[in-house]
């Protein structure tokens, strides 16, 4: 009867200290959760390729022009990048969608209106960010901004006095692929301006000769829990 009691004692007692590690590891996850910036897409929604057929009252079909492989994620494994372009489109863009595979969902981004092979206007503050590029590719570029942050730069044309569409995907530092940033702008700087070991994101509306004498005139931005936030000093 006594070992009968025991046992239920430690039984028991086992529950308990199960329950009770369960309950901190929730707490401390709740906590992890609650300290997590929560954060937005700096500039304009890509509207989606059905939007633009129904906005169009037209169909069309794709086709690949490049895909790379790369491990996004850090997780052992290969995912796929496909870069398309609308077939038989009068309308400018070197390509129009991106496509990130995962091995278990897949991700699209659509720009109706083009984006560009990457030419030295677009990266005339950052020459080298082609050059240290992920991926071999005219169309896009892919870059650490961090140990957890793997973002992936495209652009668009230049129309009349805006500059061309900057657009930014971080494909690690959230938990899907998220488009962070999409404005049109010249990409200024991408370096750790504040030693956290996260590189920022510097935006000008303005080329290297229009920008004499408005050397203080670029937005800069942290990379904070996988997204972009304005600078605060």
């Amino acid at each position: 009867m006594k070992n009968v009691f025991l046992l239920l004692l430690i039984s028991l007692l086992t529950i308990q200290c199960n329950n009770s590690k369960q309950t901190n590891s929730n707490d401390t996850q709740e906590k992890i959760n609650e300290n997590k910036v929560i954060g937005e897409l700096i500039g304009t929604k890509l509207v989606s390729v059905q939007e633009t057929k129904e906005e169009l009252d037209l169909m069309f079909d794709f086709e690949i022009i490049d895909s790379y492989l790369l491990d996004i994620d850090n997780d052992g494994l290969e995912d796929e990048i496909i870069i398309e372009k609308i077939k038989d489109w009068n309308d400018p863009g070197d390509f129009h969608r991106i496509r990130i595979i995962n091995q278990t969902k897949e991700y699209e981004y659509f720009n109706g209106h083009g984006w560009i092979n990457i030419s030295d206007f677009e990266l005339q503050f950052e020459e080298y960010l082609k050059e240290d590029s992920q991926v071999d590719s005219k169309y896009i570029i892919i870059s650490n901004a961090s140990n957890n942050d793997k973002l992936l730069f495209c652009f668009g044309y230049v129309y009349a006095s805006q500059p061309g569409l900057l657009s930014i995907i971080n494909l690690s530092g959230t938990n899907t692929p998220e488009l962070i940033y999409n404005d049109n702008t010249l990409l200024y700087g991408f370096k750790d301006l504040d030693n956290d070991k996260s590189k920022d994101i510097q935006v000008t509306k303005f080329d290297k000769e229009e920008i004499i004498g408005k050397e203080n005139s670029f937005k800069t931005y942290n990379l904070i829990d996988g997204w972009l936030h304005i600078a605060t000093n």
